[in-house]
This record gives structure tokens, C-alpha cells and sequence, in this order.
């Protein structure tokens, strides 16, 4: 005869949109990302926006840093300068082939929730163009490099004095 399961069931905590913000010191945009991409479990309490605290720990975690930074003036620049493709989805592909960069790098930065990704399917992911651009000219600029602490040289570039002809 089999035995039951013994292994206990793991009750899911919840947190309010805020107070995760605020703990894990993550933006508004990167949870509200996850959780319209399907990532992070939502449910409403009244007009309050409860997340699943372990999955919102687990991508605080794999930002590695560059949710704190998203406000830095630099960034902020960069952002601006590509604004006029927000919100244009770009296959990953195409974007790897437009941006010359690996599309393996453009998967991992999305699955980190670097870059928004506005539809998965079974056709692969559907990207945020300005979120691409932002990235790769990044990369170009040498400010995020490819392997462990890719991170941290952004870190690094983020509070280095500003190039000439640079952001």
C-alpha cells in the first residue's frame, strides 16, 4: 500500500504592491511588468494589489541592482532618448538581428525583467523596442557586460562622470 505524502503544503504568503516596493526595494513598473506578463501571482483585496512575496523576493534578487538604479539621471536620458518606441513590440529575433546582439542576451535580460515583455507565445517573446534599445546602447557604451556581475558594471558606470558626447 503507498504511503501518504508527508511533505507539507507550502501556504503562499502575500504582500501589498507598496510595502513589496518599498522592502525589496524594486520599482512599480518592473512588479507591475511581472505580474501583466504572468510571472508574479496577483490577486486583488479590495483596491489593494496583494503579490506573491516569494516570487517578488526571487526577481529583486536576479535585478541584481538595476531596479535601485532605474531613476538615475543617466538612465533617465537614455530612456527619454528612446521614448518614441515605447510600447512597440519587437520579436526577439528581429531585435537581436536590428540591435546586434545575441538573442540568447536579449532572452536572459528579459527573463531578468530588464526588458519588458509584452507577449509570450509559442511563437517566442514579443519585446518592448525601447527597452531593446536602452539596453544594447548600454552595452555599447561598456556600462553592462556579458557573464557574472554584468550588474555591477553598470553600477560602475552609473556613478562614473559623464563622457563627453555621452549620455
Amino acid at each position: 500500500m503507498p504511503r501518504p505524502r508527508t511533505t507539507p503544503r507550502v501556504i503562499e504568503q502575500y504582500i501589498p504592491l507598496p510595502a513589496a516596493i518599498k522592502k525589496y526595494h524594486v520599482t512599480k513598473k518592473l512588479l507591475t511588468d511581472l505580474v501583466n506578463n504572468g510571472r508574479i501571482k496577483a490577486v486583488k483585496s479590495g483596491a489593494t494589489l496583494l503579490l506573491e512575496e516569494r516570487k517578488v523576493k526571487m526577481f529583486s534578487k536576479r535585478s541584481d541592482g538595476i531596479v535601485a538604479t532605474a531613476d538615475h539621471p543617466k538612465l533617465a536620458a537614455l530612456r527619454k532618448k528612446y521614448a518614441h518606441l515605447r510600447g512597440n513590440s519587437i520579436p526577439l529575433l528581429e531585435a537581436a538581428r536590428k540591435y546586434d546582439v545575441s538573442d540568447s542576451i536579449l532572452y536572459r535580460w528579459a527573463e531578468r525583467g530588464f526588458i519588458t515583455v509584452i507577449n509570450r507565445g509559442s511563437f517566442g517573446l514579443l519585446l518592448d523596442e525601447s527597452d531593446v534599445a536602452v539596453f544594447c546602447e548600454l552595452r555599447t557604451l561598456g556600462a553592462i557586460r556579458s557573464g557574472p556581475g554584468s550588474m555591477k558594471s553598470l553600477q560602475q558606470w552609473l556613478n562614473s562622470p559623464p563622457l563627453p558626447n555621452a549620455v
